[in-house]
């Protein structure tokens, strides 16, 4: 006899089995991401509380790329729930020139970002007044901070890195000592970062790419799985097996028809703890940009 499901209050009966251990385990299985990002909201909020003004950053929006106008439309939306003023500047390659000349010559310290994709000179520029600490690039997405986490130093982390620490911490507690293996270790916003921060947490890494050969044996005895690559489905069975219990995160999402796709594909997820594609992620990458802007302040404080 099949087992009864009910939905909004409806009951029905002989569903297909599939949709038992799919559909209904997968939201089961979702890590409240939302949840999370709640709790650090109101964790920058306190903090802003303390200080004896508005912190605020500038984010820059060189052409007119549709994504781009939507990303940094949500990260004003996460600053004002925080409490933290974001600013929005759109301009032309020559407008964001003759802006980094005007700061350079101000002399004074400015917090911002550069909404990337951008054109390769604007990057330049932007990033040669982060060299010259003209600019707190509040992203922390340079060079200079990989090659500080190289050497101990994690006064600075990117947001979405930190999103991953802090659920992989909510779901573990501690990391020590726990395996995660981390598929696009060579992501220049996630993957590069992220090894050393979970390697300074004791964390054991496995690092993987694009290009690596994957399949169940090698995945086999990782707690946790963070896959950064932005391939649409390119996890599913063949790569995790049917080992139950690990925790998918998901950083990679991609658009395809119009829908939210993550790295990993809908038939893992029903076998695994992971984070959703709408509303996982970048909801955490927002809020731990605006904490890096705030953290900036107090640091100063």
């Amino acid at each position: 006899m099949m087992p009864k499901l009910i939905i909004n209050g409806v009951k029905i009966e002989g569903y297909l089995k599939d949709f038992e251990i799919g559909e209904w385990t997968t939201m089961k299985n979702q890590i409240n991401t939302k949840a999370l990002y709640e709790k650090v909201i109101t964790e920058i909020k306190a903090d802003v509380d303390t200080l004896p003004f508005t912190p605020s950053y500038t984010c820059y929006i060189i052409g007119n790329d549709p994504a781009s106008e939507r990303y940094v439309g949500l990260k004003h939306k996460t600053s004002d729930e925080a409490g933290v003023e974001c600013i929005i500047k759109r301009m032309t390659p020559d407008e964001f020139t003759e802006e980094m000349i005007r700061i350079d010559r101000a002399g004074k310290k400015v917090r911002a970002m550069l909404q990337l994709p951008a054109p390769e000179g604007c990057v330049r520029h932007f990033n040669q007044l982060v060299k010259w600490k003209t600019i707190i690039d509040v992203d922390h997405l340079g060079d200079d901070v990989h090659t500080d986490m190289w050497q101990g130093n994690f006064d600075r982390t990117p947001g979405t890195p930190r999103g991953v620490i802090a659920v992989l911490c909510e779901e573990f507690g501690s990391l020590s000592g726990k395996n995660i293996a981390v598929i696009g270790s060579r992501s220049k916003t996630t993957g590069r970062f992220l090894v050393p921060m979970l390697q300074h947490l004791n964390a054991t890494v496995g690092m993987f790419h694009s290009r690596s050969v994957i399949n169940e044996n090698e995945l086999k005895y990782y707690d946790a799985v963070v896959s950064c690559v932005g391939i649409p489905n390119m996890i599913g069975h063949n790569e995790l097996g049917f080992w139950k219990g690990k925790v998918l995160v998901d950083v990679g999402v991609s658009f395809v028809d119009g829908r939210v796709v993550g790295d990993f594909n809908s038939e893992v997820r029903s076998h695994h703890r992971y984070t959703p594609y709408v509303n996982g992620m970048g909801l955490l990458t927002r809020a731990f940009l605006v904490r890096n802007v705030v953290d900036s302040y107090l640091i100063q404080k």
